[in-house]
């Protein structure tokens, strides 16, 4: 992956993943799980901006296909384009929180879950 094309967005807005429909769809010969726990790994420690895809990736750990593969790959394509992005805390800063969320209705289209997503500014006083 070291001379990819670099990309914006951690996936494709219209990425719909679903789960395999026959076991000729499974690869079996990739490193789909280790790649998973590293991006779970860097998603809780510094980079919350890949957690919704890493989590929904992680869904089908067990048999995963081409399509999952291709997507997780996107996002080391993402990580890349965005290396020098990190989250840093300072301990002495005062500052005002707003946080804003959102939901969706049964947008996964195999389990029909729902989906939440907020986000949280810090602003710091001067």
């Amino acid at each position: 992956m070291d001379d990819c094309k670099p990309v914006w967005t951690p996936c494709d807005p219209n990425t719909q993943l679903k789960r395999a429909e026959n076991e000729e769809e499974i690869l079996r010969n990739v490193p789909y799980q280790e790649a998973i726990g590293c991006l779970l790994y860097l998603s809780q420690g510094t980079r919350p901006d890949i957690t919704y895809i890493v989590n929904s990736l992680s869904r089908y750990n067990g048999q995963p296909t081409a399509e999952h593969w291709t997507t997780l790959k996107r996002v080391f394509r993402y990580l890349k384009a965005t290396i020098d992005y990190k989250l840093t805390y300072h301990g002495n800063s005062e500052g005002n929180i707003t946080g804003y969320c959102d939901a969706d209705w049964a947008s996964h289209s195999e389990d029909r879950r729902s989906c939440t997503g907020y986000v949280l500014f810090f602003r710091v006083l001067q």
